[in-house]
C-alpha cells in the first residue's frame, strides 16, 4: 500500500522467527463490531458504548494528523 495512510488504520510489524509479518488493522470496523455486540448484550450500557466508541474513533482519526 502506497501513499495516504487511511484514517484510523493500525500497521503492526511481527517478527516471527526471522521473518517479519506485517498487518494492517482497520480500527473502526472493529471497535463498531464490539460496540455492536455489546449493545446486544448489554443494551442498559448503550450511552456509554456509544461514548466510548465517538472518544476512540475520534482519537484514532486525530492520531495520522499529529
Amino acid at each position: 500500500m502506497c501513499g495516504a495512510v487511511p484514517a484510523a488504520m493500525m500497521l503492526l510489524a511481527i517478527n516471527i522467527g526471522g521473518w517479519i509479518m506485517a498487518m494492517e488493522l482497520y480500527l473502526n470496523p472493529l471497535i463498531s463490531v464490539l460496540a455492536g455486540i455489546l449493545i446486544l448484550v448489554i443494551p442498559r450500557f448503550l450511552n456509554y458504548i456509544v461514548a466510548f466508541y465517538l472518544i476512540v474513533s475520534g482519537v484514532a482519526g486525530l492520531m495520522l494528523h499529529i
